[in-house]
């Protein structure tokens, strides 16, 4: 699930790029995209695949393992990567934010922004791992693939990985519903006293 997901956001991220420079359609944009991702998401082909830890060893991060992660493409990438918060959860826990483009601690005037956000519910962790992926990718690839260099000095792209780090730090694996959780944010009620007398 992991390696369609993320062939198709980076699918979708080269039309987009191509589409915003130029008006002719080139066939050899999609082969290009699905060459580039290849070695991300196939891993039986690529047993050396090392991109945040070994295939093997695939799980979700906690919150403390997510900001070391976007640390680690921080440090790896400073020149297109800036890690910033913007605030924190109910609980507490900060909001990070990765932003990557060749000058990612400024907005210039007429380049597209994009955000992207996921772990919107608590339950829902699939996009927080592709985006810690997708930054990744970024990074490793910026100066070396043509076609993520030109998305990321055309663009400025900002990755939420967790919006509700609460909601994901209490939901359990494999458990979709809790007679105990509330939709909006999805975390546990118990957790929030106040919220005791809503349910």
């Amino acid at each position: 699930m992991l390696a369609r997901e993320m062939r198709l956001y980076i699918f979708i991220l080269g039309i987009l790029l191509h589409s915003g420079c130029s008006h002719t359609y080139d066939s050899n944009v999609s082969a290009s995209i699905l060459s580039l991702i290849a070695p991300y998401t196939e891993y039986s082909k690529n047993p050396g695949w090392n991109l945040l830890e070994p295939p093997t060893s695939l799980r979700y991060h906690h919150l403390n393992q997510l900001y070391e992660k976007l640390q680690e493409i921080h440090s790896k990438c400073p020149d297109i990567t800036y890690l910033y918060d913007i605030g924190s959860s109910v609980l507490g826990r900060k909001l990070w934010v990765l932003s990557i483009g060749d000058n990612p601690t400024i907005h210039e005037p007429g380049e597209p922004e994009v955000k992207l956000i996921a772990n919107i519910h608590g339950n829902e962790a699939v996009g927080r791992e592709l985006l810690l992926r997708l930054g990744a990718l970024f990074c490793d690839n910026y100066g070396r693939n043509e076609l993520i260099t030109m998305l990321l000095k055309h663009t400025q792209i900002h990755l939420l990985p967790s919006m509700n780090p609460d909601g994901f730090e209490v939901s359990n694996e494999g458990k979709l519903l809790s007679s105990h959780t509330t939709c909006v944010m999805n975390i546990e009620v118990s957790q929030l006293g106040w919220l005791n007398s809503l349910v």
